[in-house]
């Protein structure tokens, strides 16, 4: 703390100036405002990283008139933009049911003209942050499942966040060299029908244990660009992967990389769905959102999920139960179970042979195209889960008092009822 020489307002000797700077003694009884012993240090949040509490080491610093301190001890500059991202991810935005003292580790960090970019992840590998910390608006993001481990000659993202400051990251296997991260859009030219088809190709950065991750610019990567992985292995041979391809059923039965894509987020909605029976029956995605339907016939259950269509594939709503016991009439359909939460909803039921289309009507008057594979249909959609009501309204989602309508291949209505009778 410094002050002018001329500065003589205190009586108390400790406190008039000393070649210019003002030196408060730690027996002060004012540097603890409710009368404490000022060599214990009170109780203080994560992100306060400047604070008289450094007195419990036992050491003031005074160096060109400041005071500088952290919860390690004496610090002579300010947080590093780790330090301020951790901070930042701790107190603001790590979801509930993660403790508070989590230990962070820095996976890439670039300094840009306008802002500080950082990626970190925990040394669990349970949670993961980015941050844009800069001159325009700051940039926050988190991952939570970040379980996919790849195979030795493949990529997988682990994260991907196309806001403000696009960013995109993943893991790689041992025999991948590299990773470049290539997309593809289409600039409108103006009224008309006039267009262009522009890209970008941007060389990821690698750690020694295959985190990989690539920064882009605001407004250098649009939220609708097509993204493509293009991993160099060892032998020479690059290989790439488009991200659309997790939801490409033709693509995962025969190519590895899309597979691997597929598997990783069919682990993020049901982590043992490996398991002896089970199979995929409908996977298919909506703009920002996907649907993710497993069954096992054996035992005639389901799991299902509605996610972020991008990795990591974060599950908005997850929904389990009993398929029906016996397949309905040719012309006939039935509803089995259906949930909400608070950013998507879906319901699940089965169709006879002759059912060629599916449609929900809630009493919001939305109508919602069921997706109908294998004998089972599903309706879902983002936005739809409820607000109000009680917690059971809330848990159904907006299917209560809804209206089931199908049809046969033909187009023509084969009935319409109630969705829950």
């Amino acid at each position: 703390m410094s002050a002018p020489d001329d500065d003589v307002s205190s009586d108390r000797p400790s406190d008039r100036p000393r070649d210019g700077v003002h030196v408060i003694e730690l027996v002060d009884d004012r540097v603890r405002a409710d009368g404490g012993d000022p060599t214990t240090p009170r109780p203080r949040s994560r992100r306060r990283r400047v604070t008289l509490a450094a007195a419990a080491a036992g050491v003031v610093v005074v160096a060109a008139g400041a005071l500088l301190v952290s919860r390690e001890g004496p610090r002579f500059f300010p947080p590093s933009p780790a330090e301020a991202c951790e901070d930042r991810l701790t107190d603001e935005v790590v979801p509930e049911g993660f403790g508070a003292d989590l230990s962070w580790r820095t996976i890439a960090h670039e300094s840009w003209p306008t802002a500080d970019l950082t990626l970190l992840v925990t040394e669990d590998g349970g949670l993961s942050g980015f941050c844009a910390v800069g001159d325009g608006p700051d940039t926050t993001t988190v991952w939570t499942d970040t379980s996919a481990t790849p195979g030795p000659d493949e990529v997988l993202p682990r994260g991907t966040g196309l806001g403000g400051w696009p960013v995109l990251w993943g893991v790689a296997g041992e025999d991948v060299e590299a990773v470049d991260v290539e997309a593809e859009w289409t600039d409108e030219g103006g009224p008309g029908p006039h267009s262009s088809e522009s890209g970008l190709k941007v060389e990821a950065r690698m750690t020694d244990d295959g985190y990989w991750s690539a920064f882009f610019g605001p407004g250098e990567l649009p939220e609708d660009a097509e993204l493509t992985l293009v991993s160099h292995l060892t032998n020479g041979i690059p290989r790439s992967v488009p991200l659309e391809a997790a939801w490409d059923d033709a693509a995962t039965e025969t190519d590895s990389d899309s597979r691997a894509l597929a598997d990783a987020r069919r682990d993020a909605c049901s982590a043992g769905w490996r398991g002896q029976g089970n199979r995929p029956v409908l996977e298919s995605r909506r703009d920002d959102h996907g649907v993710t339907m497993i069954t096992d016939p054996g035992r005639g259950s389901f799991t299902m999920c509605v996610q972020e269509a991008d990795a990591p594939y974060t599950p908005f709503v997850e929904l389990s139960g009993e398929l029906p016991p016996d397949d309905p009439a040719p012309g006939a359909v039935r509803a089995a179970t259906g949930s909400g939460g608070g950013r998507a909803a879906v319901v699940v039921g089965a169709a006879g042979e002759d059912v060629a289309r599916v449609a929900v009507t809630t009493t919001a008057d939305v109508r919602i195209e069921a997706d109908l594979v294998d004998g089972y249909w599903v309706a879902w959609g983002a936005d739809l889960a409820r607000s109000e009501g009680t917690q059971a309204e809330r848990d159904a989602g907006p299917w209560d008092g809804a209206t089931l309508t199908w049809y046969d291949a033909d187009g023509s209505e084969l009935g319409t009822r109630p969705l829950f009778e």
